[in-house]
C-alpha cells in the first residue's frame, strides 16, 4: 500500500493565502451576508410612544476589513 505525506507551510497560509485579496473579498462577502441576517432579526421598538433611539441597534452593524502585518 502506498503512503502519502503532506506538509503545510503555516507561514504561507497565514501571511499569503489568508491575506490575499481574493480571500479578503470572500470573507467580506460572507460577513456582509451575516450582517444582513443579523439586521433582519434585530429587534426594533414598536411600542406606543416615541423612542428617539428606534432602530439604532439594527443600524449599528458594520462590516470592515483589516490588514495586519
Amino acid at each position: 500500500m502506498a503512503r502519502s505525506k503532506i506538509s503545510f507551510s503555516y507561514e504561507a497560509i497565514g501571511s499569503q493565502i489568508l491575506r490575499a485579496d481574493f480571500m479578503v473579498e470572500n470573507m467580506r462577502a460572507r460577513a456582509q451576508r451575516v450582517m444582513e441576517l443579523a439586521q433582519s432579526r434585530a429587534p426594533v421598538y414598536s411600542g406606543r410612544g416615541r423612542d428617539p433611539h428606534r432602530g439604532r441597534y439594527k443600524e449599528s452593524f458594520r462590516v470592515t476589513t483589516t490588514s495586519r502585518g
